[in-house]
């Protein structure tokens, strides 16, 4: 049997999460509207709500935003796109959003490695794990 260390087959689910996100990413928005496709349950794949979460960050980027704003427009947002709380996971979580800047970073890789070199962009756990939606954006950083 095979043995994996911290970052074994985790790390694998996760790349294969991000590479789907950015496959949903490049689809055509054009001609959908929210609730097209399914009963809100995959409408994120038509783009509209993808575009929201790019519009959202961008609003904010390169600000020091409270993180109880921040989590009050994540729930908005989680509640008009009406897809489940694990979808809205995933898709935060393969952005690489974070949470002291605002600034989307693509992939939790590029995130990991912003973090790395500025030590001043990492938040506190304690702090982020208060809100439920801006926990859902938090990464793991291994030094």
């Amino acid at each position: 049997m095979p043995r994996y260390g911290k970052r074994g087959p985790r790390a694998t689910n996760l790349q294969a999460i991000t590479e789907d996100a950015v496959e949903v990413q490049s689809l055509p928005s054009e001609g959908f509207a929210a609730g097209d496709i399914g009963d809100g349950e995959d409408s994120w794949e038509t783009g509209s709500v993808s575009s929201k979460f790019g519009d959202l960050f961008e609003a904010y980027s390169g600000r020091r935003v409270p993180l109880g704003v921040l989590d009050n427009e994540l729930r908005e947002l989680h509640e008009q796109s009406g897809i489940s709380w694990n979808k809205f996971r995933l898709v935060i979580k393969s952005r690489g959003i974070c949470l002291t800047n605002c600034q989307e970073y693509g992939s939790p890789w590029a995130l990991a490695e912003q973090l790395r070199m500025n030590e001043k962009l990492i938040m506190s756990k304690q702090r982020a794990k208060a809100y439920r939606h801006v926990k859902a954006c938090m990464i793991q950083v291994y030094f």
